[in-house]
């Protein structure tokens, strides 16, 4: 096996150190169910995954900032998450005054949520490299920092996903042997839920990127969705560049992730 392959083990170790979740925040007043089910998802998962114990404190740095109904939602959201399990902790990163404004609307259990101040925000249209470079006192850069440091165990955020995606790879890095990280959210369908994996992180992905997205995609639904030998499917769209397109060239991925 080279330093290039992805194995299961891998993948389990990384997970319990370090998972960000894109929580969806529509511009509804459902936002904080999004948050507070994305937390406690995450507490299960570190567990699924073999890297934490149930008896663990699961420590999780949410971006309080990020997200069109921000900080209102992200922070009902996680108080809802600590009231709801007592195995979950909150680190609120974000413009403090703000956040303490927000925080004493509710009761919750004081040692369960954290404000970690940060005095900027990368808004949802700024430019994901520039925003995570040039903003480093954001509630997004410091909520991931917390994570690459050991103080927190796992990322949300609702915010700019390509500055999520850039800042996962820059700030806290990839699994050994990753090339490429996806965007995978579950889908409902009529027998229960698939992965969809990759949903738009990458525009140009290569033959060796699918196959690792399946290999990423079906340890997750068995390890974490409880699915058994999960079926993977490959998606296939002809189109005016199909001959430009290099992963469409080479047929063979196809039949590696089938």
């Amino acid at each position: 096996m080279t330093n290039r392959e992805l194995n299961e083990e891998d993948v389990k170790y990384d997970f319990t150190s370090f998972f960000y979740c894109y929580a969806y925040d529509k511009k509804m007043s459902d936002g904080h169910f999004l948050v507070d089910f994305t937390i406690i998802s995450i507490r299960m998962i570190s567990v699924a995954l073999g890297g934490m114990k149930m008896s663990d404190m699961t420590r999780v740095a949410l971006d309080a900032m990020g997200g069109d109904n921000a900080p209102v939602e992200m922070v009902k959201g996680a108080v809802e998450a600590v009231q709801k399990r007592n195995d979950i902790q909150v680190l609120l990163t974000g413009k403090e005054e703000i956040l303490k404004e927000e925080l004493a609307k509710y009761t919750y259990p004081d040692e369960k949520i954290h404000i970690v101040n940060a005095t900027e925000v990368i808004e949802t249209a700024e430019p994901p490299v520039k925003a995570i470079r040039s903003k480093k006192d954001s509630s997004l850069v410091t909520a991931m920092k917390l994570v690459r440091n050991g103080e927190a165990d796992a990322f949300v955020s609702a915010g700019n996903s390509g500055a999520v995606l850039v800042g996962g790879q820059l700030l806290v890095g990839k699994i050994k042997g990753v090339e490429r990280p996806p965007l995978a959210p579950l889908i409902p369908t009529l027998k229960g839920v698939s992965l969809l994996i990759d949903c738009g992180a990458n525009v140009d992905a290569r033959p060796s990127h699918l196959v690792q997205f399946a290999k990423m995609g079906s340890i997750y639904m068995e390890s974490v969705v409880g699915k058994k030998n999960p079926t993977v499917g490959i998606e296939y769209r002809r189109g005016r560049r199909e001959r430009e397109c290099p992963c469409e060239r080479d047929v063979s991925a196809s039949e590696r992730v089938s």
